[in-house]
């Protein structure tokens, strides 16, 4: 690795929440949406990092203009024919490639790495929408469990959408899984200033390795609507995703006290939560849903190993990865050693999926993303917009 991280210990109000924080980000957000667009960095990045803009906060320092979109998430399992059939039963993911690998891996410190996987993607979706990477790693083995709670640091939960919710709860106990709690109900305080309150009709399940998946009964299908990351400290790591990556702030919300019912589990008491939602590029395929919740300082260490089972990797398709090292490398919060990053170096993903050039990443807190060098086709080249122009609909 180029860098080493720092994870300097900051301890959050004991409730865990950072309500004065969150609006000043919903402030800025609203400035931003009164201006046409999305919040970018400078003086909108410091109102959104509650103030702090950080050594990296001009905009030409974060690979923002260097994303393509979202490629995929690498969620490792421990049986990948029972983890696919879990997905395909459950939701609209359905597979579009096998993967398969043989090689050394230096960014993920392994020699002689073997998997195999399949990419899925939600069937009502083209080329450019993101998937799932089920990988089952044969050398070296998966290790430990999925985290066990839903306010852990790291990747945990997916958001899909479906027709019937009594009728996917049905799937997944055929998938030989059981939903954490009923169906939930409920009238949810607002997200955000300036939103509603809104009806939640919901049930989380577990898949086969322990990963929360949320489904919402909203009359329609669709799946990997809103991804979750947590983290112990969000003002103090969101800059990473606004100054480093340079994902698109799309707006602030909290659920403070005395929060709303908790659907993943616990004591049956509220949970409270603060948080943004992000875009990579504006595209609004797929909401990174990044959130402080009240358990998440006591839950600060996300996944070490690259093997361990578990969702363990955000890949952000770009389109020039040698320019993006030299970016991470000119980058102010690398200089300060807050992030680390691998050389560029070429993964065979096998013939469906091909060869492709990455850089691994973790993040202030160590949660690892990955870029991903476009493959030479035409509908991957980098548009000026993003794939969602202003003022387009879906």
């Amino acid at each position: 690795m180029d860098h080493e991280t720092d994870p300097a210990a900051h301890v959050p109000a004991a409730d865990g929440s950072t309500r004065s924080a969150f609006l000043r980000r919903a402030a800025a957000t609203g400035a931003a949406a009164a201006a046409g667009g999305g919040l970018l960095t400078g003086a909108g990045s410091a109102l959104a990092s509650g103030g702090k803009g950080g050594p990296g906060a001009r905009r030409d320092a974060s690979l923002h203009d260097r994303l393509n979109r979202t490629s995929h998430w690498d969620l490792n399992v421990a049986d990948l024919a029972r983890a696919r059939a879990w997905y395909e039963g459950t939701t609209r993911l359905r597979v579009v490639a096998e993967t398969s690998a043989d090689q050394d891996f230096p960014s993920l410190g392994i020699r002689g790495g073997r998997f195999e996987g399949v990419m899925l993607r939600d069937s009502d979706e083209d080329a450019n929408a993101p998937m799932l990477h089920l990988v089952e790693w044969k050398n070296p083995a998966p290790v430990g469990v999925a985290h066990a709670s839903y306010g852990h640091v790291g990747f945990n939960r997916m958001v899909q959408m479906c027709v019937d919710l009594d009728a996917t709860r049905e799937a997944v106990i055929a998938q030989g899984t059981q939903p954490i709690l009923p169906n939930s109900d409920f009238i949810r305080p607002p997200l955000h200033p300036q939103f509603p309150s809104s009806r939640y009709t919901a049930f989380t399940a577990p898949d086969h390795e322990g990963v929360f998946n949320q489904f919402f009964g909203l009359g329609v299908e669709r799946s990997l609507l809103y991804m979750n990351f947590n983290t112990a400290d969000l003002d103090r790591n969101l800059p990473f995703f606004l100054e480093v990556l340079g994902l698109d702030f799309s707006t602030g919300i909290s659920q403070p006290p005395p929060g709303s019912p908790n659907v993943y589990g616990g004591d049956g008491s509220n949970s409270t939560f603060d948080g943004v939602f992000m875009l990579a590029r504006g595209n609004t395929r797929v909401n990174h849903d990044y959130l402080q919740w009240d358990v998440s300082p006591s839950l600060a260490t996300p996944y070490r190993e690259p093997t361990h089972r578990g969702m363990v990797r955000c890949a952000f398709q770009v389109d020039d990865i040698d320019e993006c090292h030299r970016m991470l490398r000119a980058n102010p919060w690398a200089r300060k050693r807050r992030f680390t990053f691998s050389r560029p170096e070429e993964w065979d993903f096998g013939s469906a999926f091909g060869s492709r050039r990455v850089i691994e990443l973790r993040d202030f807190e160590g949660i690892r993303f990955q870029l991903i060098e476009q493959p030479a086709y035409p509908f991957a080249q980098l548009h000026p917009f993003g794939y969602d122009p202003p003022g387009a609909k879906r």
